[in-house]
């Protein structure tokens, strides 16, 4: 049996981080947790070959959700990463977002269904 993923999970705001990583654990997968990007790109760094995805909110202080995705991404080319947003995809991209390569969406709110068929095609 091979160990389960492990997924970087990255929000500023504690309850969502929790329930989030909860949903997680719960689907099957290991998480690690930062509260913004700066943590993220240090547990990142500190732990590149163990982490199998980042899933990280757009909005938050500091680097925001697309830009910490960049930034890992040069760190590692073929990272999954997830973007979650309160907008919808086509707002996001309307906005001047762009989806890179290895990179998904998740729309909040979202319920564990939602969660668990995004995971699925990790």
């Amino acid at each position: 049996m091979s160990d389960p993923k492990k997924i970087l999970l990255v929000d500023d705001e504690p309850a969502i981080l929790n329930l989030t990583s909860k949903m997680v654990n719960i689907a099957g997968f290991e998480t690690m947790v930062a509260n913004n990007a700066e943590e993220a790109i240090e547990i990142f760094k500190e732990h590149t070959d163990e982490i199998d995805c980042v899933m990280t909110d757009y909005n938050m202080p500091g680097l925001n959700g697309d830009e910490l995705i960049m930034t890992l991404l040069s760190i590692r080319p073929e990272l999954d990463t997830v973007l979650i947003s309160g907008y919808d995809q086509r707002t996001y991209e309307s906005e001047g977002g762009m989806l890179f390569e290895n990179m998904r969406f998740l729309g909040k709110p979202f319920n564990r269904e939602s969660l668990n068929s995004l995971l699925e095609s990790l």
